[in-house]
């Protein structure tokens, strides 16, 4: 127990350990792509459960390249569904154990964290008493508190610059990513790269010129792309010499993208 525990302590303070094993998740990742089965699935989310486990705050990192292109993901294969919860699981989970000795941290929320509550029971309340079904009302509950423990967990975690850079590469990358996808997508009429669902799903007269991108959602695209190209705005404004100039092609390629998911 001992020796793991000092193997675990050394890949916490090795970035080249943290990155290789992130890579190891990544191919894991594509691997249920490309081979989209149950078993690839349970596979990689037994590596990205382990990950999240002992590097949590890179762990995180993974939900930048999951949710911007969620649909495309389970459109390959279903059971990547759950991939967002199997990440803020296993960083939920480290941060009980990290504070098992101060459990009184666990409850300690700001005003607008019970105002969150109020407005979840409240409104879950309302929606019961007029008639919503119970299966829709926990699956609206599930997208608002899947995202709240994101943030519950990360006020919790120690987040050092490292981590604010690997969020902020990891952004420009798939910001990079998602407009190379978008452009190819309004050149081919998205008949290249993209799954059949994507070319004949209906999509309103008004929305017919719009890139929705691997989100298949243009509101959503739009979003993360602007998010993208500050990041790359902020990581132009610290490098020099050639990766200066890269950081150039990524502001142009995710703002011209962007201008695409509109109207």
């Amino acid at each position: 127990m001992e020796n793991l525990n000092n193997k675990v302590k050394s890949l916490r303070q090795s970035p080249r350990g943290q990155m290789a094993a992130f890579f190891c998740v990544l191919a894991f990742f594509v691997l249920s792509l490309v081979v989209p089965s149950a078993i690839t699935g349970a596979l990689f989310f037994l590596v990205l459960f382990a990950f999240t486990l002992l590097l949590p705050t890179k762990g995180l990192a993974f939900l930048i390249l999951y949710f911007p292109a969620r649909p495309f993901y389970i459109e390959i294969n279903a059971f990547l569904k759950i991939a967002g919860e199997v990440v803020v699981f296993a960083a939920l989970l480290h941060v009980l154990w990290a504070s098992r000795k101060n459990l009184k941290s666990l409850f300690h929320f700001y005003a607008f964290e019970w105002g969150f509550f109020a407005f979840c029971a409240i409104g879950s309340a309302g929606a019961f008493l007029n008639g919503v079904s119970m299966m829709a009302i926990i699956t609206q509950l599930r997208a608002f508190l899947l995202l709240y423990l994101v943030f519950y967990v990360m006020k919790r975690l120690a987040i050092k610059k490292d981590d604010i850079n690997w969020y902020i590469f990891m952004t420009v990358a798939m910001g990079v990513l998602l407009a190379f996808l978008g452009i190819i997508e309004k050149v081919s009429d998205k008949t290249w790269l993209f799954p059949a669902a994507w070319e004949y799903f209906s999509i309103s007269p008004t929305n017919g010129g719009r890139v929705y991108g691997l989100a298949k959602n243009p509101n959503v695209l739009a979003s993360f792309l602007l998010i993208a190209v500050f990041a790359a705005i902020y990581l132009k404004g610290r490098l020099s010499g050639w990766k200066h100039k890269l950081a150039w092609v990524a502001i142009l390629l995710i703002g011209t993208a962007a201008v695409l998911t509109y109207s």
